[in-house]
């Protein structure tokens, strides 16, 4: 894909994305693919021709001059993709059909048309699409790096209800891809988005996608943890939602029953943990909390709640006893000023604790 030539904010991009109206001379009547195409388990040379005369009327329309059915002609581009069910064979012959067109989209110097490609190659989430949204993500436009991770999301949502199209192992290049977009200086809407798609990917509840769920995970943790680490606790309430939303995710990956997760993941998931509870004493310690702790609050249970599960899942896959796993109680310290909620907290970070033994991890992680 070649490099945008305008730089385009994030807002613009997703504006762009917009359906337009249809009015005029683009009303023009439409075939459209029937169910029995588009959720066939198999597709033979019937099904091929209609996905091929479907695709062709798009492709003329959408390489016209009429601005309001070219608008028209992508979306078109993605129904038969939304609302239906549509089968691993009938996405992959879509794939096949609609490869010029998007290659052309994705080539295009108009933003609009790259982010319709884009959008294409999240809903239809095979093996050549991913690469495309992989690519997307290490473009130098950091609005159409945000809309590829939004599609990268999208990538896992579609192979979780509509069925693997490509491998684990392209899925686990998609999960690395959206790690490495994120630097210390990559903005807050596009961490977000990275750590939506990857919260996508680490929830997925598939046992053909055990490998993507624990890899997801643990990028996920990797990328909250240095992202936690980067705003210091002077900025840490500031951050809030970045970091909640990463250990809502995170525990639901870790908490889910029947599903598996690796000691890896699960071992990143509790640094993620241990890094929040580590902000929480060093803002007390510096005094920055004041009167108002209700922020501090919502991060100290989320970061108490991941080290709990992290532990309970490293202790099942050794099939111990889960339950042999202390609760603590650093939020009701913290809420009732308690003196000793400084201690307790040292005590399950601190140097010597159960809690880095458990994970193998050295005394002065988060504490030092």
């Amino acid at each position: 894909m070649r490099q945008a030539i305008c730089r385009l904010s994030a807002a613009c991009l997703i504006g762009l994305s917009l359906a337009l109206p249809v009015t005029g001379a683009s009303a023009q009547v439409w075939s459209e693919l029937p169910a029995s195409v588009v959720e066939a388990a198999s597709i033979g040379a019937s099904e091929r021709t209609q996905i091929d005369q479907y695709v062709a009327q798009i492709t003329a329309a959408a390489t016209g001059a009429d601005a309001e059915a070219v608008s028209r002609a992508r979306r078109e581009l993605v129904a038969p993709l939304t609302g239906r069910n549509p089968s691993v064979a009938f996405r992959q012959a879509y794939a096949q059909s609609s490869a010029s067109l998007m290659n052309a989209m994705l080539a295009s110097e108009d933003p609009a048309a790259r982010i319709a490609g884009l959008r294409l190659a999240g809903h239809l989430a095979t093996g050549e699409a991913t690469t495309v949204v992989r690519n997307a993500l290490k473009e130098s436009d950091p609005g159409v790096r945000l809309f590829a991770a939004v599609q990268a999301r999208r990538v896992f949502e579609v192979t979780a209800t509509a069925g693997l199209a490509l491998t684990e192992a392209q899925l686990g290049q998609l999960v690395d891809a959206l790690a490495e977009s994120v630097t210390a200086e990559s903005a807050q809407p596009h961490v977000q988005a990275v750590i939506r798609a990857l919260g996508a990917g680490a929830t997925v509840r598939s046992r053909d996608l055990s490998a993507t769920r624990s890899r997801a995970l643990a990028a996920l943790s990797r990328v909250a943890s240095a992202r936690v680490r980067a705003v210091g606790p002077q900025n840490f309430v500031t951050d809030e939602n970045t970091a909640l939303e990463a250990a809502t995710l995170a525990t639901r990956s870790l908490s889910e029953a029947g599903v598996t997760v690796t000691d890896e993941a699960a071992k990143a998931a509790a640094e993620f943990g241990g890094d929040m509870l580590s902000m929480t004493l060093r803002r007390q310690t510096q005094n920055l909390m004041g009167e108002q702790v209700d922020a501090d609050l919502r991060l100290l249970s989320a970061g108490e709640s991941l080290i709990y599960f992290a532990r309970r899942r490293q202790v099942e896959n050794a099939r111990g006893n889960a339950n042999s796993v202390p609760q603590t109680t650093l939020a009701t310290l913290l809420t009732n000023k308690d003196r000793g909620f400084r201690n307790e907290l040292v005590r399950l970070i601190g140097p010597g604790s159960d809690f880095l033994r458990q994970f193998g991890l050295p005394d002065a992680r988060f504490v030092n």
